[in-house]
């Protein structure tokens, strides 16, 4: 199974953020459910961060339809991994919080002097969305 981390700059008008942010959130839990992707998005107001899981050819479908969405510039394949478990299996997309660390880390993978910069960055990004899509998860009833 592929995992894949990219990183792009938002070009989502600065009016209703929520609602812009929200529809893609549909439309993409909608979209990867039925293409087997599981994952989690970061929106930071100023950057995406998004982790895709799944088939190969599932999730290139997918980074296809990003590459050509409007919405997003300056597209960036951060990192491309061969797994065999899913770090979202719960989710067809959870959306993590903004937190001003992910802000951080993302412009840390944006400017990275070095591939030992860059590699930290995205270590602590996708932790923080881990955590993040954890927290996110309801307890069951006892």
């Amino acid at each position: 199974m592929l995992s894949l981390l990219y990183i792009s700059r938002s070009r989502l008008d600065g009016a209703d953020l929520d609602r812009q942010v929200a529809e893609i959130l549909a439309a993409a839990i909608s979209r990867n459910l039925e293409a087997g992707i599981t994952g989690a998005l970061v929106f930071t107001g100023r950057d995406f961060a998004q982790v895709l899981e799944g088939s190969e050819s599932a999730v290139a479908g997918i980074m296809g339809s990003i590459l050509l969405d409007p919405r997003h510039d300056n597209v960036r394949i951060i990192a491309r991994d061969s797994v065999e478990r899913r770090s979202f299996p719960n989710w067809g997309m959870a959306l993590v919080g903004y937190h001003p660390e992910t802000q951080r880390l993302i412009e840390t993978i944006w400017t990275a002097p070095n591939d030992d910069s860059l590699q930290h960055a995205v270590g602590g990004l996708v932790g923080w969305m881990r955590n993040g899509a954890s927290a996110l998860v309801p307890a069951r009833p006892a």
